[in-house]
Order: structure tokens, then sequence, then C-alpha cells
């Protein structure tokens, strides 16, 4: 013990993301996207430093306050306590912990990321507690909303369209609901659900419909395509859909497939703001395999025409029945 010594304190709190246990496939909370890259997070770490000593038995205690966040999501809290000796010599210690919105959670799965305009797109709703207990009779707000790319003072930016609200109550085990008739793009489906004192705890679930654009670049770069598969994994014998979400039509576009080289190629043509390719499962290609887009084009973007070029890539996991 250490009476009388410096301490200086480190806390921060950074989005974080919590799976109540027994609920596979079911997304809580932002929606982490398995087929690539994290997205990044739309908040920044917040922190906050504090200088103190020890007392008489060489202990500092800390009392943090954990405010309502908006967004409300489960975050991650780290404290970090250095304490100087009297040689000047420092030492440093750590604790980390999650901070839940809520006493419940509310979640929601699909069997399917995409699907074609005009279709229906199901998926299930389900209010848990932290454990992982279903709860049933509390109030779901639901909000669905097709985000589309608009030019706004020179600058692309997102607007809600064709919003669906509804309100349902949960049950002991999770309730199926469907969209009906979507149009193209990509949409957003947000559910809320409140605890006994009130706390909001909130889960997104994106959509991708066919159709719909994406902002072009306004310079003559490389762009980034949009690819999203239809399922998290594939067997020998299945088709693998992919959804391509192109930044501009008409194009051409490659398909390549790869694994320890190159195993097939194929052309295609986007005629709208995506298309959808069908790729067979072979068992040759356990565990995964290779998928990589390129188109070519051009765009104008309400002015003269320029070429355009795009590349996306993924994979995608091929499991073996045996």
């Amino acid at each position: 013990a250490l009476p009388g010594a410096e301490v200086s304190w480190r806390v921060s709190a950074t989005p974080g993301h919590y799976q109540p246990p027994n609920w596979k496939g079911f997304v809580f909370g932002p929606f982490l996207p398995w087929w690539g890259p994290r997205p990044g997070l739309r908040e920044p770490e917040t922190v906050e430093s504090f200088t103190a000593r020890t007392d008489g038995g060489g202990v500092h205690r800390l009392r943090v306050d954990f405010e309502a966040g908006d967004p409300p999501r489960a975050r991650h809290v780290r404290a970090e306590a250095t304490v100087t000796d009297v040689n000047r010599q420092a030492w440093t210690a750590g604790a980390e912990l999650v901070v839940h919105p809520a006493e419940l959670y509310v979640g929601l799965r699909s069997e399917r990321a995409f699907v074609q305009e005009g279709e229906t797109f199901s998926f299930d709703v389900v209010v848990v507690d932290i454990d992982g207990r279903a709860v049933a009779g509390h109030p779901v707000e639901l909000r669905a909303e097709r985000l589309e790319w608009e030019q706004v003072e020179g600058e692309w930016t997102q607007a809600a369209r064709d919003v669906q609200e509804r309100q349902i109550i949960s049950g002991s085990k999770p309730l199926e609901l469907s969209l009906e008739e979507l149009a193209g793009g990509r949409w957003e489906v947000r559910a809320r659900v409140r605890d006994e004192r009130d706390r909001v705890n909130e889960t997104e679930h994106p959509i991708w419909v066919a159709g719909g654009r994406v902002p072009p670049a306004r310079r003559l770069e490389r762009e980034e395509l949009t690819l999203v598969p239809d399922r998290e994994e594939y067997h020998p014998g299945d088709f693998a859909r992919i959804l391509v979400v192109s930044p501009f039509a008409p194009a051409e576009g490659l398909l390549t497939l790869g694994r320890s080289g190159l195993l097939q190629e194929k052309r295609f043509t986007v005629d709208g703001g995506s298309h959808t390719l069908e790729i067979p499962i072979e068992s040759s290609w356990t565990p995964n395999v290779h998928v990589q887009v390129d188109l070519v084009g051009s765009t104008s973007d309400g002015g003269p025409s320029r070429p355009a070029f795009a590349h996306g890539s993924l994979d995608l996991p091929a499991v073996s029945y045996t």
C-alpha cells in the first residue's frame, strides 16, 4: 500500500456490442455485416481524466455515473489508474465493463439480407432480458424506411422515403412480421423497446432491395461496389445469390472466382442500379471461395459523361456436409 501516492485516472467510453445468449442469428443493437469490413463507429471515443491521491490505506475510489447515450446502445467503458511511487515509477492497472442501455434488448432476424424489388421481406422480432430470457407483453416500436440518395445544395445526402411504422406486443417466442412490395434501394428497419424504468434500447437491421442507386463519384477514381450475399454460409449444391449495388449504370461486369488460383470468370451486364449474381457452390471450394466483381461504364452526375469503374470483393464460406 502506498499512502498519499499520486493517482492519474483515465476513463473512456466507446460504442460497444452485446449479444444476449442463446439467440444465434438475431441482431441486437447495430447491424454488423458478416461479409465485409465492419462499419466505422458513428460516434467518437469519450475520455475523461482525473488526478488524486491515495488515502492512508493506499486506496482511492472513483465513482462513474452512467448517463443515457444517443443512440441507445451498449457501450464499453474502460478505467485505467496510474499510481506513481516515491521513486517516480509508474504502475498502471485497468478494468473494463459493459454498460447496457436498458434491462431489455430487442432482436431482429431474417434469413435473407436482400430481396428482389416487389418481393416480401419477412423477419422475426423478439424481446429478451440481459440473460437471454424471452420477455412477453412489452410494446415494440417498429419503423421501416427507404434511404434515398438526393442532392441538396450540391451535396449528396440520404433522405427517408416510404416510411412504415407499427407497434407490436412481444411474445414468449419470436413473432414473424413482413414488409411487402418494397421499392428498390437500401431500407433500414429500426426496433425500439422500453424497460420498466422507461429506458430505451434500439436495434437496426438493413435490407437491400434490388434497384435504387448510390451517388456517383465526382472524379475519375475507382469506386467501391456493395456486394451483399443472401446467406452467412453455403453447402455444396447450394446457389449463392449476391446482390451487386452499382454506383453507375448501365455497366459491364466481370465476376471472378478464386481459391488458390483462378476458378472461373463470367461476364454480365448491369442495366439498373443493381444486379443479382447466382453462383453454384461446388464441393471442392470448401472452406471458402473468393468473389471479386469489377465494373466498367460511364456516368454523368448531371454533367458531361465520363468513364467510370468500380470494384468489390468478399469471401463466401463453403461448408461441407461431412
